[in-house]
């Protein structure tokens, strides 16, 4: 049931969805393990410029269940919603999940903590605290770790560093699209 539903919901993509994300699927034939990447682009989020990586793991049971999501290690970020281990806190994730939610609600709930972080349900309690006693302490440490700072005995990745692979890596993927698209026109 699961790698059906996966391809539904993947073709289901819009191109929005599709300019916004990069999926990787390390075993081209396997649709139940893959990860999202996306750039935070908007001046509202404190974490502008970022760029994370999650990883997912789609049970077999899918979509009764709803997929396992972590942030890739080298992509750490100091957030109440996501532990330094990459654990995501996302109600969509736990007690939200119902069978009709689709992969790209993921895609967006994820992108939607950037945003709309909630310092009353952390999973990564010192940040949550931070957040809510001493914000402007907050913002500061956000930064601190965009800019590949160790924070809290942890170091952060460059984010800059990180955009500049994410944005080699997302025009590389629409010349290779472009001339597969060529290539087809052609025949």
């Amino acid at each position: 049931m699961a790698p059906g539903r996966m391809a539904k919901d993947l073709a289901s993509l819009d191109g929005t969805d599709k300019d916004k994300f990069i999926l990787e699927f390390p075993d081209p034939n396997d649709l139940l393990s893959f990860s999202c990447t996306f750039h935070v682009d908007s001046e509202n989020s404190m974490w502008q410029d970022g760029v994370y990586k999650f990883n997912f793991k789609i049970p077999d049971e899918y979509p009764i269940k709803p997929p396992k999501v972590t942030l890739d290690r080298d992509y750490r970020i100091w957030h109440p919603n996501i532990d330094k281990d990459g654990n995501v806190c996302l109600n969509l994730l736990k007690k939200d999940w119902k069978c009709v939610c689709a992969i790209n609600q993921v895609f967006f709930g994820l992108y939607f903590l950037f945003y709309e972080p909630n310092s009353e349900d952390p999973l990564n309690l010192e940040a949550a605290e931070e957040m809510r006693t001493n914000k402007p302490g907050f913002a500061n440490t956000v930064r601190k770790t965009l800019r590949g700072e160790t924070v809290y005995g942890v170091r952060y990745p460059n984010m800059e560093e990180r955009y500049s692979q994410f944005m080699a890596q997302k025009n590389s993927l629409k010349v290779q699209l472009n001339g597969m698209t060529n290539t087809m026109e052609e025949n």
